[in-house]
Order: C-alpha cells, then structure tokens, then sequence
C-alpha cells in the first residue's frame, strides 16, 4: 500500500495494535483528550514488572521485576494490573510522541480479561532512566484526585499543537 491509499483508507478498516496501558492512560478522558476519540479499554495483566511512580512526576512506568531485589511485601507489585486498548498505527505514533524521553515501546507478553495470553505493546522506563524510579508504588485513585483535571487539559493542547 502507498502512502497516499494509507491516508484513503478509512481508520475503521486499518490493521488495530493492541496496547497495554498501566497508568495515566487508564484514564478514559486522558486517552480521548490525546485520541481525538473514546477509546474503549478492557481489562489485562503484566506479569512479571513492577509499576513504580518517579521521582518527580505524576505518572508511572513499568520495570523489570527482579524478585531477588524487591521486598518480601513487594512479591504482589509482580503483576501489574491494566487495560488493552486498540489502536490505529497513527494513534499508536501519536502516544510515542506523547511519551517523554524516559520510555521505550516494546512488546510484551500480557494476559487479557479471559485469561488468554497475547502480545501488545507496553511503555517501559528506559534502563539508562532508572535513576528517575523511586520505590514508591503508583495508585491510580491517587492520580485521578491529584493530577488527572490538568493531565486532560495537557493533553489536549498537545493534541491541538499537533494539528
């Protein structure tokens, strides 16, 4: 296909990538502020990472869980708790620009609300970013009552300075 029959192309009928989202994102008016759209999400699990808040942001990101290196009262923080959404490879580059520089996309194993594994891409800290992790654990509830009303207005200017 052609760049200009990509552009035709209705996004109804483009090929959906699945995502797995585990923080800010899990808000339904965040990902329709970035989108331009609602984008439904279903329930998933990560297993084997860790959700962790940084140091100075409201957001978290996903490790590696190294069972060696976390507390015992830590073994729970093993599956990350999410949403699958699909998206069109257009969103999917739009939420690459959205994330900072301390996250790579990757693909990773992840365990849908029928317990069936599937692959979906994921934003994970980069290695070189690790010093930017606390050891705090991130919570949702918290996030909404703190940070969600001006993480929608963020994201919808940096919807609108993308034209």
């Amino acid at each position: 296909m052609n760049a200009f029959e990509a552009i035709a192309r209705p996004a109804s009928m483009m090929a959906r990538c699945p995502l797995l989202i585990y923080g800010s994102l899990l808000h339904p008016d965040i990902r329709h502020a970035l989108l331009g759209r609602p984008v439904p999400a279903s329930p998933a699990w990560l297993y084997g990472y860790r959700r962790i808040a940084l140091r100075s942001e409201a957001f978290p990101a996903v490790v590696p869980a190294m069972p060696a290196a976390l507390p015992r009262t830590a073994v729970q923080l093993k599956e990350i708790p999410g949403a699958l959404i699909r998206i069109s490879p257009r969103e999917l580059r739009v939420l690459d620009a959205y994330e900072n520089d301390l996250y790579v996309r990757r693909r990773v194993h992840v365990r849908d609300e029928t317990d069936n594994a599937r692959w979906a891409w994921c934003y994970l800290l980069k290695p070189q970013c690790r010093r930017a992790a606390s050891n705090r654990a991130w919570s949702l509830s918290r996030f909404e009552r703190r940070h969600a009303a001006r993480s929608i207005i963020e994201a919808r200017r940096f919807r609108v300075s993308r034209g």
